[in-house]
Formats: C-alpha cells, structure tokens, sequence
C-alpha cells in the first residue's frame, strides 16, 4: 500500500471515530446519568 494512501486512511478513520465519539459520549453521559437516578 502507498505510504500517502495509507496516510489517507488513517486520517478518514480517525475523522470518522471522532465524529462517533462526539455523538456517542453525550449519549453514554445521559445513559449513565439516568440510570443512576
């Protein structure tokens, strides 16, 4: 695999998780907040 491709990839999947994690935390938060209610 091309040393650019590569490089390519691993931004796009590290641009993809943190946009998961942005969505998801506030969601987890919430999850946990409730349930220790």
């Amino acid at each position: 695999m091309p040393h650019h491709l590569e490089a390519l990839l691993r931004h796009r999947y590290f641009e993809i998780h943190h946009s998961i994690d942005r969505l998801t935390c506030p969601s987890i938060l919430a999850f946990t907040t409730l349930s220790w209610l």
